[in-house]
């Protein structure tokens, strides 16, 4: 189960006293997280989310960062009570900060240690030397005087894996579908189905059987909406695949997200318009090659916005008469492909060195048994 950030840190916190009750080790796998300076919780609580689906019985210790107790003084005896007291199993490293006791002591003792996000061009190299017997660094940048292997290097990914679709499927439905021109409007709430649908009827008057793909909010109203219109029609809980003469798809379990973003190469994020802001992440359509049109309201999704903006990995649109022209303009082959493109910029950014050490701590958390 994926933790909030607001979790993360309340687990990460949980080396300090509460109501004057010293915490005590939870049994079992124990991972020590110390989240250093200039390093962004979400980099990490992506990695842990994943980490944790995997290995559900793990428990975290977290030193560092908002709301969590700093580690122990970088000496001998804190050092040695505060490790006698946790023993961790596994530790992360994040940050520009040397613990060249830490470190040592916790090499003595065979605790496998990983480091990620971490600078040690500006120490002196007798303070980071024992970084070299890690079982993994993932450096901001190289330094040569380490002698370690060369590894991806720079920030973790702060974009969260897209929602999953079954291969089959996607292929079934790229089959069906045989190469139609096809955009998705995702999550729409029932304020704005009437502004998706005469965008479409404006956008197909151009473009010869253009399928639109609606995820609504509620099915029963774009049902209503669609009978209302004289629209041909048709239900993914009733056809399963798109008729050839069907002018509108309606997909009626929006747990298939994953499905319709690889199908669709423009995708319309509802509640960008006449809500409060986007249902689904903005990076879910980016990292899937489709193109991103959105309103002017975002709310809970400023940051991602404003990443595939700064890409120019997106399209915002100010009002609901400007859709049409959006999906118009995105239906230009070389126009989307743009886009798409970008947005892999965007989205891919630090995504080699999170895989990479997701799989190193997924690998150190199966050999805790082997220690």
């Amino acid at each position: 189960m994926a933790l909030s950030l607001a979790r993360l840190r309340e687990r990460l916190g949980g080396a300090r006293p509460a109501d004057g009750v010293e915490p005590v080790r939870p049994p079992g796998p124990l991972l020590w997280v110390h989240l250093g300076a200039g390093v962004d919780p979400l980099g990490i609580e992506l990695v842990l989310n994943d980490l944790r689906d995997r290995h559900p019985t793990l428990a975290l210790l977290g030193t560092g960062g908002a709301g969590a107790p700093p580690p122990p003084p970088d000496r001998s005896g804190p050092v040695r009570r505060f490790l006698d007291r946790w023993a961790p199993d596994v530790i992360l490293w994040t940050g520009a900060d040397a613990f060249p006791t830490l470190w040592s002591e916790a090499l003595a003792r065979n605790i496998a240690q990983a480091a990620a996000e971490i600078d040690t061009v500006p120490h002196r190299l007798a303070l980071v030397r024992d970084l070299h017997r890690f079982d993994a660094v993932f450096p901001l940048r190289a330094d040569p005087r380490l002698g370690i292997p060369e590894m991806p290097s720079g920030r973790l990914s702060t974009v969260p894996s897209p929602p999953g679709a079954d291969p089959d499927d996607v292929e079934e439905m790229a089959r069906s579908l045989s190469n139609r021109p096809v955009w998705l409007a995702l999550d729409v709430p029932d304020a704005e189905i009437p502004t998706v649908l005469d965008a479409h009827a404006v956008a197909s008057r151009l473009t010869h059987r253009l399928l639109l793909v609606l995820v609504p909010e509620r099915v029963e109203t774009a049902r209503e909406a669609l009978f209302g219109g004289g629209w041909l029609w048709s239900a993914r809980d009733e056809v399963g695949t798109p008729e050839p003469s069907d002018q509108v798809f309606l997909a009626c379990d929006a747990a298939e997200r994953g499905l319709w973003l690889r199908i669709a190469p423009i995708t319309y994020l509802g509640g960008s318009l006449a809500g409060p802001g986007p249902a689904s992440s903005p990076y879910a359509p980016a990292s899937l090659g489709s193109a991103t049109v959105h309103g002017p309201a975002v709310a809970g999704h400023e940051r991602a916005v404003t990443r595939l903006h700064r890409g120019r990995a997106a399209l915002r649109i100010e009002g609901a008469g400007q859709l049409a022209a959006a999906v118009e303009e995105l239906l230009n082959p070389d126009r989307a492909a743009q886009i798409a493109h970008d947005a892999w910029a965007v989205t891919s950014d630090g995504a080699e060195v999170s895989a990479r050490l997701l799989e190193t701590l997924d690998d150190l958390v199966d050999g805790i048994a082997l220690r």
